[in-house]
């Protein structure tokens, strides 16, 4: 059993997600929603899990931008990590780092600036998400049920049993017995 509780335990109070709170490694996470703040740190990016939000720096905005361009971040995916040689005010105090993303088909290269007169060329990874898991025979064959059962007249029953075909010859016979007394009740 693992003892993630622990995680939980060493949170940051604060209204962010910080580096601080990805101590015990990187975390996977998908954006619920982006929103436009004011100030030093106008995006606010929505990862659920029960997490605060992500508001990134402007030079992982530039690597999300760079990545997704502006539009359709919500459902993608990212992996966060925490740097510890980001500094501020000369001071190494840590930060949060993308170190992959999903919707890249190959490693990008980022150039960033890390402090005035200094850049960086930043990488970035694919993120391989998983598949969602395969609709079950049995959602399909109630979904072929509905859709016969919706039908008017003989030509969209027809419409039905023709987009059906492929599922249906792969079926037993006893689920094939199914679909077919659907067919059979409505009289077409």
């Amino acid at each position: 059993m693992s003892d993630q509780w622990l995680l939980d335990t060493i949170k940051a109070k604060s209204d962010q997600l910080n580096a601080c709170d990805l101590v015990g490694g990187p975390i996977t996470v998908t954006v619920q929603k982006v929103a436009k703040l004011s100030g030093d740190q106008p995006v606010s990016i929505e990862i659920g899990e029960g997490r605060q939000p992500f508001k990134p720096c402007k030079s992982m905005r530039r690597v999300l931008i760079a990545c997704w361009g502006t539009e359709k971040w919500v459902g993608r995916s990212m992996t966060l990590c925490c740097d510890t040689d980001v500094k501020f005010g000369g001071q190494k105090v840590g930060g949060i780092r993308i170190s992959h993303v999903s919707h890249i088909d190959a490693p990008k290269e980022i150039p960033l600036t890390i402090s005035k007169g200094k850049s960086q060329v930043w990488t970035v990874q694919p993120l391989k998400t998983t598949a969602p898991p395969a609709e079950s025979t049995e959602s399909r064959i109630a979904k072929v049920l509905s859709a016969i059962e919706s039908t008017a007249n003989a030509d969209e029953l027809a419409t039905v049993m023709r987009k059906a075909k492929q599922l249906y010859d792969s079926l037993t016979v006893e689920q094939q017995a199914k679909i077919d007394d659907a067919k059979l009740a409505k009289g077409f």
